[in-house]
């Protein structure tokens, strides 16, 4: 009997260690922002259709992704499948491996494991082809995917683990599984056209709430915590009315600066397997909160992005949250995508 009861308190201890791991803490910020238009369409024109040319999707996957994804708000434009106005085209081919990084098994997630080729156009044009609007989608001079990035792809980044050093075996494994990374891109390029087609035809004003993070439970977190707060109040104070307490931009991106390597350094301490590690799963993904929002403010989109990914649940897409942080993350994922395709025409206010 004594030996039952032992086994059955094992069990239960076991069934409830989570009620002792690491939670993850956040205060909200706001970030407001301002955009001007991009696209001038001749008045006259109100109906439309959409296409997607592209050598990666099925053909009535494109047909499907096209009627449901590539749409113009609602006021002044209605879809029309015969005889429209004009034809809204996102033509997506060619994705290529352009090159690898040395010692692929030795990379930082922040470091280049390799660069692409791959150049979307969005066009919208008259059914006779003349051209009213191009944008290329993907317009950063060098076209990389870092070790973050490939957190979104569970059968590649599985590579970096079993081949370890082998930088030939991860190359290999990468090049032959190429068209999922295609694959990603090309619907990735698929939601920056729905974005960009949602607001290029008007000015906008937004303003994003998102979450600075802490932890708390058994460990001292009174760094982190100091981070957290003295890091969103420095945001805050971009929409202060009090001039004595507004920041610029650049004052607010410096506050930051002095924390991105305290908040790497712990994120080198992630324990994805004990949820009693000091720096677990849900702690770490609150520090890539932290960075993505720091370097953000800093410009560097694409970084940003890479840490914003490691929210997202592999292969999916979908974010590995819920409640308040979920929204959080959301506000960050929409505001990083505009800032992506229009970091010519929108600008944090306090810039």
């Amino acid at each position: 009997m004594k030996k039952l009861i032992k086994i059955v308190f094992i069990i239960f201890i076991w069934s409830h260690l989570s009620l002792f791991a690491q939670k993850r803490s956040f205060v909200p910020i706001a970030i407001a922002c301002d955009m001007v238009h991009e696209v001038e369409i001749p008045v006259a024109l109100k109906t439309y259709r959409s296409e997607i040319i592209s050598n990666i999707y099925h053909e009535l996957d494109l047909i499907d992704a096209a009627r449901k994804m590539l749409r113009l708000p609602a006021h002044g434009y209605s879809y029309h499948e015969k005889n429209p106005d004009f034809l809204i085209t996102l033509i997506a081919n060619d994705f290529e491996i352009v090159k690898f990084s040395e010692n692929l098994g030795k990379l930082a997630g922040k470091d280049v494991v390799l660069s692409y080729s791959f150049a979307p156009v969005l066009k919208i044009h008259k059914p006779n082809g003349e051209l009213i609007y191009s944008k290329e989608l993907k317009q950063e001079d060098a076209k990389v995917l870092t070790r973050n990035d490939f957190f979104l792809f569970p059968e590649l980044y599985e590579t970096f683990v079993t081949y370890k050093n082998q930088s030939e075996k991860i190359e290999e494994a990468i090049t032959y599984n190429k068209r999922i990374i295609g694959y990603r891109l090309l619907s990735e390029t698929l939601k920056d056209a729905s974005v960009f087609l949602e607001t290029c035809t008007f000015d906008q004003k937004f303003t994003f709430e998102s979450a600075l993070c802490s932890a708390k439970k058994n460990f001292d977190y009174t760094s982190l915590d100091a981070s957290m707060e003295n890091s969103a109040d420095a945001i805050m104070s971009l929409m202060a009315s009090n001039p004595k307490r507004k920041k610029t931009v650049e004052e607010v991106a410096k506050v930051l600066n002095s924390y991105m390597n305290f908040w790497e350094a712990m994120l080198h301490e992630e324990n994805t397997v004990n949820e009693n590690a000091k720096v677990n799963k849900e702690v770490a993904q609150g520090i890539c909160m932290n960075l993505a929002i720091a370097y953000l403010l800093n410009n560097n989109i694409h970084v940003a992005s890479s840490y914003s990914n490691r929210l997202l649940i592999p292969n999916d897409g979908e974010i590995e949250a819920e409640g308040s942080f979920k929204y959080a993350v959301l506000q960050l994922q929409k505001m990083i995508d505009l800032f992506e395709l229009y970091e010519a025409r929108i600008k944090i206010i306090g810039s």
